[in-house]
């Protein structure tokens, strides 16, 4: 697995705001939380640092951000926001959305910095690009105070997923069969089904021989005598 970060300048070690959209911000020498420089919000103003990279959809990216303050007066709210574009420039979705609350960032006098690291949503199947936005809401208070916030160390982490997946190899030799489970208990019988239509009769088959004549039964008892005719001439 190949790890890249996408983000250019991300330590501000350049000396510079080179590769970021700047609004109301600066390189700061005062503080920073490795190297030398860091970027410094102007106090209380509206400000952002914004840097458009290119994604693609079989990455796994994973955003960190570093930040604290000179806490003169509680920090003003800071958003970090990573969004999804196309090849437009539209926005096609957001991989992160976090708000850091103002008054909790760390004292910058004092070596504390606030790391924020954040595994991102997928990227979409239709995005080509990925934005990262951190902003300064204003603030009067911190305007009044001069309470500036610093900004260090931004990284996009991109974890590439490897290349296309080769040729399946050949099928392996079948293994021996295994040994037969035991039967399964006998279900229950199922209805009688109706009575089919009865077929033709068949043809009549050839009278068997004449058996042997059985034998003679008693002789009955005579009957009466029948009356005697009229005497001849």
């Amino acid at each position: 697995m190949v790890i890249n970060n996408l983000i250019l300048n991300g330590g501000f070690e350049t000396g510079t705001l080179d590769n970021w959209s700047a609004v109301n911000a600066n390189i700061s020498e005062l503080y920073s939380h490795t190297g030398r420089v860091s970027a410094a919000f102007t106090a209380g103003l509206q400000a952002s640092l914004s840097q458009t990279v290119p994604v693609n959809t079989d990455q796994s990216l994973e955003l960190l951000v570093s930040l604290s303050t000179l806490n003169l007066a509680a920090n003003p709210p800071i958003s970090i926001k990573l969004l999804y574009l196309n090849d437009a420039n539209a926005e096609v979705g957001t991989g992160v959305d976090i708000e850091i609350p103002r008054s909790s960032l760390p004292n910058a006098s004092t070596g504390a910095w606030r790391v924020v690291y954040q595994v991102t949503d997928p990227v979409p199947a239709n995005a080509t690009q990925a934005q990262v936005i951190i902003r300064q809401e204003f603030s009067l208070v911190s305007l009044l105070f001069g309470s500036q916030v610093f900004v260090d160390d931004v990284a996009l982490l991109a974890y590439d997923n490897g290349g296309s997946t080769g040729a399946t190899g050949p099928t392996g030799v079948t293994g021996p069969t295994g040994a037969t489970g035991p039967t399964g208990a006998t279900g229950p019988t199922g209805a009688t089904g109706p009575t089919g239509a009865t077929g033709p009769t068949g043809a009549t088959g050839p009278t068997g021989a004449t058996g042997p004549t059985g034998a003679t039964g008693p002789t009955g008892a005579t009957g009466p005598t029948g009356p005697t005719g009229s005497t001849g001439i």
